[in-house]
C-alpha cells in the first residue's frame, strides 16, 4: 500500500495530467479550431519552426498525415505537444522572459501560466523521487490552481470547469486522508448531538409555534419591501447594449485630453440642462460630451445614449423616468453630413416633450456647424423671447471651433503625444501638423491604428481623405473580404451584425458577387475581417459594428458608391439615396456625394418608383433627384406603365406618416412652418397629396391627367347608377385628399379640377387643425385666396390646436415658401411680396389686424419678431396697435430688438413705440439688443431716448449684458452714452467681472480704460482676477495684473487665483501668477493648498511648477490629507512619482490613519500601488478601523491590486477591528475571483468576524452565489 507522501505525489501528477492538459486543449481550440489547424501547420513561415519539435516528440506523422490534412481531435494531444502548438501557432504574446524560460514571478500573463504548467509537468514526470510532504503538496496545489485560474479567466468561459476539476482532485485526496480520523470524531459528535436534540426537542416545538406567526408577518413585510427594491433595481440596470457603448466610451476616454473647449462645455453642462456642442466634423464634439456623460455616470446619473428624438420621448413617458437623474447623449440629431429635413421634422414632432424634458433632465447634443447655420434649421432649440428669463440658463450652444474654444498649439501637441507616445516627429513636421485644424482630434485617434502608422504622419493630417480613400481602394484589390465587410456596413445603414448577414442571404450573396468573392464565403468570415479594423475604420458595440466616425463613413461610402452605383441603388436604404446620391454636379454638393452617370438614372428611377408607392414615399418626394428634368421624364414613363397595368391608383392610396395628430399642434406658432410639417400633421396621406404639396407640379399634373383619363374610360363602361356612385366617390376624394394639398401648393391650374360649388364645400372641411384659409395664408398663396374667400368666410377663425392662430397671424409671421410653385415662378415673386400680398388680401377682406393668439401675440408682433419690415408697415398702415404686448409683456419693439431687426425697430419708433417698455422680467429693448450684440439697433434706441442704465429684475444692466457676451463695440457705445461702468447686479457681479469670467480680454481692457474697479468683488468674494484664472484666461489675467489686480485676493472660501488656476490645470496662468508674486502655499479655509488641488486632478506639470517655486509637498489640509494622498486616491501615477522623487513621506497618514497606499488600493490603482511599494510603503499599514490595504482592494474587487499586495507580503488573514478579514469583505460584495485568489494564498475560510459570521454565511446573506464550495 502506498504511503501518504507517495499518494501526495500521485495527486499532483493527476492534476497536471487531467485538468491542466484539458485546459491547454481548450486554449488551443479557442485560438485555432481543429478544422483550421492544417492551414497554420502548412504556413511556410511557421512550418520550419514546428517540424523540429514534432520530430523530437515523435508526433510529425500525427499532424502531417499522408492525406496532407490533419482531421483528428485535440483530445488526443498530451501536454508537451499542446505546449509546442500553442507557442508556435496561436500568436499568444511572449511572457517577459520568453518562451522556454522560467517566467518572472510577477508575470501573470497567459503565456507565463502556460510555461509554469509545462515546468511543473516536467518536474513531476522526471522527478528522482516520488514522495511529497503535506506542506509541499499544499504549495504545489496553490501553484497549479493559480495557473489554471489565470489562464481560464482569459478564455471568457461561463464556468470555472478546469479549476473546479483540479480542486476536486486535491479535495478528493484530502478527503481520503481525513476520512479515517474524521469518522471516529463524527461518531462522538453524533451521539452528543442526539443527546442535545432530546433535551431541546420540547423547547423547540413550543418556540416554533410562537415564531410561526412572527415569521409570517416578516415574510409579508419582506414582500412589501422587495417590490420597490426590484423596481429600483430595474431602473438602475443598464441594458447590455448600453454597457457595451459605455465600454467603448471608456476605451476612447483613456486618450481624452482636457482642453479649453472641453472645460467650457463641462461648465455649461453644470449650469444648463440643454447643451448643443457645435463644430466641424472630427473636431472632438462627441468625445467631449461622452467624457462629461461618463463623469455624470460615475456620480450616479442615469446616462442614456439615444439615436432618435422618439427614444427620448418614450423614456420621458415611462414610469421609471426620474426627475434630475437622467442625462441624454445624442449625436447629430438633425443630420450627419448635412441638414436632414426628415430628422429636423422628428425634432419638431417631439419638441413639446423635449422642452418639458430640459426642465427635469440634461440633454447633450452635438451638431456640425454647417448644419446649425443652415437657414432650414431655423428654430432648432432656439430660446424664444418669453420662454425663459435671460438669466435662467437652461439652453446654450457651444461652438468649439470659435476663436475662444478652438484647439491651441499646446493642446494639439498634448493630444498628439497622448495618442502617439512613441512617435517622434521633427520640429518641422510637428509645426506642419499643428497648423492643421480640420479633423485634428479624429486624426490623432486614427493614427493610433497600426494599419495607418506605416504612413507618413504629416500626409495623414494634410490629406486625410486621400489617405483613407487609398487605404479602402487597397482593400478592394488586396483584401476583398475586408472590402466586402465595409460594403455590407454601408448597405446596412451603418449597423451590422453577424445575424444580419445570416438572416439576409440574398443581400449577402449579392454583396459577395459585387466584391468578386466566391459564394461559399461565410458571414462569420466577413465579420471576423472587420475586427482588426476596430479603432481605425470601424468600432463595435457588443455584436454590432458601425463606422468609427462619420468622416470615415463618408469617405468609404463615396469610394464604394462610386465604384458600385447599381448595387447601391438596389440595396441602399432610400434615405441614403436621398442624402448621398445626386444625378448632377452642383456647387452645393459636398465632396463625398455620389454623382450618378447618365446610364444609371433609369436604375435610380426604378427604385424611386418602387418606394413612391410604398410607405417610404416621403423620402422619394424630398429627394433632390426628383427635380431633375431627366429623372422627371423617366418617372413619367413609369407612371404610364402603372396606368396601363391598372396600378396607378396606388399613388392615391393613403399611407401612414407614423405621426400623432397632436404632434404638430404648436408648429404654426413658429416662424417657419414647412411643407414637411404640413404633410406630417396627419396620420395618413397619399403619395399624390405629398407630390402636390411639395410643388412637384409637372409630375402632379401628369398623375392627375392620367387619373382623369382612366376615370373617363371607366365611366364609359359603367351604367348610369354605378357612374353616379363612382362620381360621388371621386368628388369626395378630391375634397378630402387633394384640396388641402392644392391650397398648400398654390397652383391655380389645379383649382380648375373643382367647380365653384365644390370649392364652397371644401372651404369648410378641416385639415387636421386648419381650414383651407389657414393653409393658403401660412404658405402665402395669395393668388388663389380669392377663390376660397367668400362673403361668409370667417377671416378671424382660429386653428383648432391649443396655440390657436388666425389666418392673418400665420401670414404675418411665417417665412415664405422654401420653393416657389408654378405661378410664383412665373412672376419671380419675392419672399416679402408673397407674404405682403397675402396679408393685404386678408385685411382687405376683413381680417382683424389686432386679433391675438392665446399667447397674446398680435400679427404686428409676429412680423416684427422676424424682421418683416414691409409687412409690419402694412399692418401699421392698417391701424395695428404699436405697443400691444404679449402675455409675457413683450412688445413688438422688444421682439424686433432682441433679434436685431434695426429697420423694423426704426419703423416702430417712428410709429410711437415706447422705447423703454420692459417685459414682465424687466428686460428693456436696449438690454436685449445689447445682450445679443446688435450695436446698430442699440444705437438707434439710445438716439430715441432709451435709458442706458435701466436694469432688469436681477439688476443686470445693458452694459453688463453686452460684456457678458463680449460685445466690445456695443459696450463702447453704452459707455459713450453714460453707462455706469461699475454698476453691479443683485449678486454683486460687475461688468468687468463678467467679461473676465468669459475671457473677453478686449472688452475687459476697454472697461479698465474707462475706470472699472479692478478688485471689485461680488457678494461671495470672487474678484475679476480669480474668475479669469479659474477659467484659464491667461491674457485677461495678465491684463488685470498689469492694472494692479491683487494677486492673492481670495473669495469667501479662501480660494485664491493661484489655487483656482491649479485646480483646473491652467499651467500658463499659474506661471503668470507666480511671476507676479502669488503665494505658492496660500491655503483655502479647508487647508487645501494650490499643490493639493493640482495633485488631486493629476496636473503633473503644474505640480512640478509649484514645487520648483517652493510649494510645501507635505502641507496637509484640515483632515491632515496631503497632496500625495489625493494623487494616489485618483491614480495619478506620474504625479505620485514626482512627489516621491521630491521627498514626500510615503507612509504619512491622515487623521483617520489612512495612508497613500490605502487610498490607491481602495480605488484599484495597481500601477500607483506598485510605485508606492517600490518606494517603501508599509503593505500592512491599517487605518484607525484596522482596515488594511489588502482589505480595501478586496472590498472593491480589485483582484490584480490584491495579487500585487500578496506578492509583496500582505497578511492575507489580517482582520480589522470588527474581525472582518479580506476574504470576508470579498465574499460580502460577491467578488468571487478575488475570494479565490485569497484562498489560493492561504486565506482562512473559517475565520469569522466578531459576530461569528463566516465568509460563506455573509456571501449567502447578500445573495452572492459563489461557484466554488466554501465548506
Amino acid at each position: 500500500m502506498a504511503t501518504k507522501e507517495e499518494r501526495n505525489f500521485m495527486t499532483v501528477r493527476l492534476a497536471l495530467d487531467k485538468p491542466c492538459t484539458n485546459l491547454l486543449q481548450e486554449v488551443l481550440r479557442q485560438y485555432v479550431p481543429e478544422k483550421d489547424i492544417h492551414i497554420l501547420l502548412n504556413d511556410p513561415a511557421k512550418k520550419p519552426n514546428i517540424i523540429p519539435f514534432l520530430r523530437k516528440l515523435k508526433k510529425e506523422n500525427t499532424l502531417y498525415p499522408q492525406t496532407g490534412v490533419f482531421n483528428g481531435s485535440y483530445a488526443d494531444f498530451d501536454l508537451s505537444l499542446l505546449y509546442v502548438l500553442i507557442r508556435n501557432l496561436t500568436g499568444i504574446p511572449n511572457h517577459t522572459t520568453g518562451w522556454g524560460n522560467a517566467p518572472d514571478n510577477l508575470d501573470n500573463s497567459t503565456a507565463a501560466n502556460i510555461e509554469r504548467i509545462r515546468l511543473l509537468r516536467n518536474k513531476y514526470s522526471h522527478a528522482s523521487t516520488s514522495h511529497l510532504t503535506d506542506k509541499e503538496l499544499n504549495k504545489e496545489r496553490k501553484n497549479i490552481i493559480s495557473c489554471i485560474h489565470g489562464i481560464e479567466r482569459t478564455l471568457h468561459l461561463n464556468s470555472t470547469q478546469f479549476e473546479d476539476a483540479a480542486e476536486a482532485i486535491f479535495k478528493a485526496a484530502k478527503e481520503r486522508e481525513d476520512f479515517g480520523e474524521n469518522l471516529t470524531k463524527c461518531q462522538d459528535e453524533i451521539r452528543t448531538i442526539q443527546k442535545r436534540q432530546v433535551e431541546h426537542e420540547n423547547h423547540l416545538l413550543k418556540k416554533t409555534e410562537e415564531m410561526q406567526g412572527n415569521i409570517l408577518t416578516v415574510y409579508e413585510r419582506l414582500d412589501e419591501l422587495e417590490k420597490p427594491l426590484e423596481k429600483t433595481t430595474r431602473i438602475l440596470q443598464e441594458t447590455k447594449f448600453e454597457k457595451s457603448i459605455f465600454r467603448q466610451w471608456q476605451e476612447d476616454d483613456e486618450f481624452f485630453i482636457s482642453t479649453k473647449a472641453a472645460e467650457n462645455v463641462r461648465k455649461m453642462v453644470e449650469t444648463n440642462n440643454l447643451v448643443i456642442v457645435t463644430g466641424h466634423s472630427g473636431s472632438g464634439k462627441s468625445a467631449i460630451i461622452q467624457h462629461i456623460a461618463l463623469q455624470y455616470r460615475g456620480r450616479g446619473w442615469i446616462v442614456k445614449p439615444v439615436y432618435s428624438f422618439k427614444e427620448i420621448h418614450e423614456t420621458c413617458k415611462s414610469e421609471n423616468f426620474e426627475k434630475g437623474s437622467h442625462i441624454f447623449v445624442f449625436n447629430d440629431p438633425i443630420g450627419k453630413e448635412s441638414y436632414d429635413e426628415m430628422s429636423y421634422n422628428a425634432w419638431v414632432r417631439y419638441r413639446e416633450t423635449l422642452h418639458l424634458l430640459i426642465k427635469r433632465a440634461k440633454l447633450l447634443l452635438t451638431c456640425r456647424s454647417l448644419i446649425v447655420s443652415d437657414k432650414r434649421a431655423t428654430g432648432f432649440f432656439e430660446q424664444k423671447l418669453g420662454e425663459l428669463g435671460i438669466n435662467e440658463q437652461k439652453f446654450v450652444k457651444v461652438d468649439i471651433d470659435d476663436n475662444h474654444c478652438r484647439l491651441t498649439t499646446d493642446e494639439k501637441k498634448s493630444m498628439l503625444k497622448k495618442h502617439l507616445p512613441h512617435e517622434k516627429p521633427t520640429e518641422k513636421e510637428l509645426n506642419q501638423i499643428c497648423k492643421i485644424h480640420m479633423y485634428f482630434p479624429l486624426l490623432c485617434k486614427l493614427c493610433r491604428s497600426e494599419l495607418i502608422q506605416k504612413r507618413n504622419i504629416v500626409d495623414v493630417f494634410k490629406e486625410p481623405a486621400n489617405v483613407l480613400e487609398t487605404e479602402i481602394k487597397k482593400y478592394k484589390t488586396k483584401d476583398k473580404e475586408v472590402y466586402c465587410g465595409l460594403v455590407c456596413l454601408i448597405l446596412s445603414k451603418n449597423d451590422l451584425s453577424l445575424s444580419d448577414l445570416k438572416n439576409n442571404y440574398a443581400f449577402f450573396s449579392k454583396t459577395l458577387k459585387m466584391c468578386e468573392l466566391p459564394d461559399y464565403i461565410l458571414p462569420s468570415t466577413i465579420i471576423d475581417k472587420l475586427k482588426p479594423l476596430c479603432g481605425f475604420l470601424v468600432k463595435n458595440n457588443g455584436e454590432k459594428y458601425s463606422f468609427y466616425h462619420d468622416f470615415v463613413m463618408e469617405v468609404t461610402t463615396y469610394v464604394c458608391g462610386s465604384d458600385h452605383p447599381e448595387e447601391i441603388l438596389d440595396f441602399a436604404d432610400v434615405s441614403f439615396l436621398r442624402k448621398r446620391v445626386s444625378v448632377e454636379k452642383r456647387k452645393s454638393n459636398d465632396p463625398f456625394t455620389i454623382v450618378l452617370e447618365h446610364q444609371h438614372i433609369e436604375k435610380l428611377v426604378n427604385r424611386l418608383i418602387k418606394e413612391l408607392i410604398g410607405d417610404r414615399f416621403i423620402e422619394v418626394i424630398l429627394s433632390p433627384c426628383l427635380r431633375n428634368k431627366h429623372v422627371i421624364s423617366c418617372v413619367k414613363n413609369h407612371l404610364n406603365d402603372l396606368s396601363r397595368n391598372g396600378k396607378l391608383e396606388s399613388i392615391t392610396k393613403p399611407q401612414k406618416t407614423n405621426t400623432e395628430n397632436k404632434a404638430f399642434e404648436h408648429d404654426m406658432n413658429d416662424s417657419l412652418y414647412t411643407r414637411l410639417q404640413f404633410v406630417s400633421s396627419m396620420v395618413e396621406i397619399s403619395p399624390l397629396f405629398a407630390l402636390i404639396t411639395f410643388c412637384h407640379d409637372e409630375l402632379s399634373e401628369y398623375c392627375l391627367n392620367l387619373l382623369k383619363t382612366n376615370e373617363n374610360r371607366l365611366w364609359n363602361k359603367l351604367s348610369a347608377f354605378l357612374m353616379n356612385s363612382f362620381r360621388k366617390r371621386a368628388a369626395d376624394f378630391k375634397k378630402k385628399s387633394l384640396f388641402p394639398a392644392i391650397c398648400a401648393n398654390g397652383n391655380k391650374d389645379f383649382l380648375q379640377m373643382f367647380t365653384d360649388d365644390e370649392i364652397v364645400e371644401c372651404k369648410n372641411i378641416k385639415w387636421n387643425n386648419m381650414y383651407p384659409i389657414h393653409i393658403i395664408s401660412v404658405f402665402h398663396n395669395y393668388h388663389i385666396s380669392d377663390n376660397v374667400i367668400k362673403e361668409d368666410t370667417n377671416l378671424d377663425i382660429f386653428t383648432t390646436d391649443k396655440n390657436a392662430m388666425t389666418p392673418l397671424l400665420l401670414a404675418s409671421g411665417n417665412k415664405a415658401q422654401e420653393r416657389g410653385c408654378k405661378n410664383e415662378r412665373k412672376g419671380k415673386s419675392t419672399d416679402s411680396t408673397s407674404r405682403n400680398k397675402t396679408v393685404e388680401r386678408l385685411i382687405v377682406s376683413g381680417a382683424g389686424v389686432n386679433a391675438c393668439n392665446r399667447k397674446g401675440q398680435s400679427p404686428l408682433y409676429k412680423a416684427c419678431q422676424n424682421g418683416y419690415e414691409s409687412t409690419a408697415k402694412l399692418l401699421l398702415d392698417n391701424k395695428a396697435v404699436v405697443n400691444v404686448c404679449d402675455n409675457n409683456g413683450n412688445s413688438p419693439l422688444l421682439a424686433a430688438c432682441y433679434n436685431g431687426h434695426e429697420s423694423t425697430a426704426k419703423l416702430l419708433l417712428v410709429n410711437g413705440a415706447d422705447v423703454n417698455l420692459c417685459n414682465n422680467k424687466g428686460n428693456s429693448p436696449l438690454l436685449l439688443a445689447c445682450y445679443n450684440g446688435h450695436e446698430s439697433t442699440a444705437k438707434l434706441l439710445l438716439e430715441n431716448g432709451a435709458d442706458v442704465n435701466l436694469c432688469n429684475q436681477n439688476g443686470d444692466s445693458p452694459l453688463f449684458k453686452a460684456c457678458f457676451n463680449g460685445h466690445e463695440s456695443t459696450a463702447k457705445l453704452l459707455l459713450e452714452n453714460g453707462a455706469d461702468v461699475n454698476l453691479c447686479n443683485e449678486s454683486g457681479d460687475s461688468p468687468l467681472l463678467i467679461a473676465c469670467y468669459n475671457g473677453h480680454e478686449s472688452t475687459a481692457k476697454f472697461l479698465l480704460v474707462n475706470r472699472a474697479t479692478v478688485n471689485l468683488c461680488n457678494k461671495i468674494g470672487f474678484s475679476p482676477l480669480l474668475l479669469a484664472c479659474q477659467n484659464g484666461h491667461e491674457n485677461t489675467a495678465n491684463l488685470l495684473l498689469v492694472n494692479d489686480a491683487d494677486v492673492n485676493l481670495y473669495n469667501e472660501k479662501g480660494d485664491s487665483p493661484l489655487l483656482a488656476a491649479c485646480y483646473n490645470g491652467h499651467e500658463n496662468t499659474a506661471k503668470l501668477l507666480l511671476v507676479n508674486g502669488a503665494d505658492v502655499n496660500l491655503c483655502n479655509k479647508n487647508g487645501k493648498s494650490p499643490l493639493f488641488k493640482a495633485c488631486y486632478n493629476g496636473h503633473e506639470s503644474i505640480a512640478k511648477l509649484l514645487l520648483f517655486n517652493g510649494a510645501d509637498l507635505n502641507l496637509c489640509d484640515k483632515n491632515r490629507i496631503k497632496p500625495l494622498s489625493v494623487a494616489c486616491y485618483n491614480g495619478h501615477e506620474s504625479t505620485t512619482k514626482l512627489l516621491l522623487v521630491n521627498g514626500a513621506d510615503v507612509n504619512l497618514c491622515d487623521k483617520n490613519g489612512i495612508s497613500p497606499l490605502w487610498l490607491a488600493c481602495y480605488n484599484g490603482h495597481e500601477s500607483t500601488t506598485k510605485l508606492l511599494l517600490e518606494n517603501g510603503a508599509d503593505v500592512n499599514l491599517c487605518n484607525k478601523n484596522g482596515d488594511s490595504p489588502l482589505f480595501n482592494a478586496c472590498f472593491n474587487g480589485h483582484e490584480s491590486t490584491a495579487r500585487l499586495l500578496l506578492v509583496n507580503d500582505a497578511e492575507v488573514n489580517l482582520c480589522n477591528e470588527s474581525g472582518k478579514s479580506p476574504l470576508f469583505t470579498a465574499c460580502y460584495n460577491g467578488h468571487e475571483s478575488t475570494a479565490k485568489l485569497l484562498l489560493v494564498n492561504g486565506a482562512d475560510l473559517n475565520l469569522c468576524d466578531k459576530k461569528g459570521i463566516s465568509p460563506q454565511q455573509i456571501a449567502c446573506q447578500n445573495g452572492h452565489k459563489i461557484s466554488f464550495n466554501l465548506a
